[in-house]
C-alpha cells in the first residue's frame, strides 16, 4: 500500500503549482529572459523527477536536487518573501531514503506557513545527529501549524508519516 502511495504522488502534479509557476515565468520573461531560461530548466526538472515511477529510493543528494527544483520556482514566485536555508553534512549526500521524502513538507512549509506571509518567510532543511542515525528536519518560521478541518485531496503529509 505505501509502495501504491508514493507512486501516485510521484505521478501526482499540482496544477495550482504548474499555473502559478508559468505565470512566474511569463512575467519575468520580458526583463530577464536568462532567469526566466533557468527557471522554464528547474521546472523541466522538477517535473520529470516527478515522472520516473519506478525510482522507489533516491539519495539524499538527488532529493535535494528535486527540492532545490522546486524552491527555485517558488523563490521567484515570492521573491524577498522566502528564504531557504540548507544546513546538510555532505558525508550524508549519499544515503538512501524514499523518493519524494522531503519536497512534500516544502511545499506544505510554503503552502500553509510562508504564503501566509508578508515578509520574511524561511525555510530551513537541516541534518542532526539522532541515535538511531540522523535526522533531516524541515521547518519554517510561520508559526505552529493547524491541520485543516476540510477534507482534503492531498497526500503530502500522510505519505510521510
Amino acid at each position: 500500500l505505501a509502495q501504491a502511495e508514493i507512486k501516485l504522488l510521484h505521478a501526482q502534479v499540482n496544477p495550482h503549482f504548474l499555473f502559478n509557476a508559468l505565470n512566474t515565468i511569463s512575467a519575468i520573461t520580458r526583463r530577464d529572459p536568462d532567469k526566466a531560461r533557468e527557471l522554464i530548466q528547474n521546472l523541466s526538472h522538477f517535473f520529470r523527477s516527478n515522472l520516473k515511477q519506478n525510482i522507489n529510493t533516491v539519495t539524499l543528494k538527488e532529493e535535494l536536487a528535486h527540492v532545490n527544483s522546486y524552491l527555485s520556482i517558488e523563490k521567484a514566485r515570492f521573491t524577498d518573501r522566502l528564504e531557504v536555508e540548507i544546513d546538510i553534512q555532505p558525508e550524508l549526500l549519499d544515503i538512501k531514503l524514499p523518493s519524494f521524502t522531503l519536497q512534500p513538507l516544502v511545499e506544505n512549509a510554503i503552502k500553509h506557513g510562508i504564503s501566509n506571509m508578508l515578509e520574511g518567510g524561511k525555510v530551513h532543511i537541516y541534518s542532526e545527529a539522532h541515535p538511531q542515525g540522523h535526522l533531516i528536519t524541515v521547518e519554517d518560521n510561520a508559526g505552529s501549524f493547524e491541520p485543516p478541518k476540510e477534507n482534503h485531496s492531498g497526500l503530502g503529509l500522510e505519505i510521510v508519516d
